[in-house]
């Protein structure tokens, strides 16, 4: 179960450095660049022991909801039902995390 938790990390941080490259077109290009540096820590996360693998992934759980939430503000693009259904996988994910 650890490895299919850590794989299902990696492809969420892969897809995650995906979409910013797709939105190139707007002004926010530091929240492009927050959004790959926090994918790419949780992509090393997926190489670490398990202590620092949890404390990584989470922080960087939490960090990509903060800045999905900033990004729709900013952008004056706040889609509450897409922010809810990502709460609720990131939510998903965590209790995953932490109850293996």
């Amino acid at each position: 179960m650890a490895l299919i938790i850590r794989v299902l990390l990696a492809i969420y941080a892969s897809l995650m450095m995906l979409a910013t490259w797709q939105t190139k077109k707007t002004n926010l290009s530091w929240l492009n660049y927050l959004t790959n540096l926090v994918a790419i820590v949780l992509l090393v996360a997926t190489f670490l022991a398990w202590p620092n693998f949890v404390i990584l992934s989470i922080l960087s759980l939490v960090a990509f909801q903060i800045l999905a939430v900033v990004r729709g503000l900013l952008l004056h693009d706040f889609h509450w039902q897409h922010h809810l259904v990502r709460l609720l996988v990131t939510i998903v994910l965590i209790w995953l995390i932490v109850s293996v």
